[in-house]
């Protein structure tokens, strides 16, 4: 995991030294509506988790 962080780190580095003022606003955008999906998609697992859990529990007893 370190080592992908760290090429992660390198890579992105790279790309915003030779990146303009308008990509790094269009990244920032892009970035916020990808956090934002995945946030979403850990609730919604996590509300069918609070939902499937306690039927299986019931239903093996």
């Amino acid at each position: 995991f370190a080592g992908l962080q760290l090429v992660g780190t390198t890579v992105v580095g790279r790309a915003i030294a030779n990146a303009s003022p308008v990509y790094g606003t269009f990244a920032s955008v892009i970035g916020l509506i990808t956090w934002l999906s995945l946030h979403s998609m850990v609730a919604l697992l996590g509300a069918e988790l609070n939902r499937v859990l306690p039927a299986q529990r019931y239903n093996a007893s």
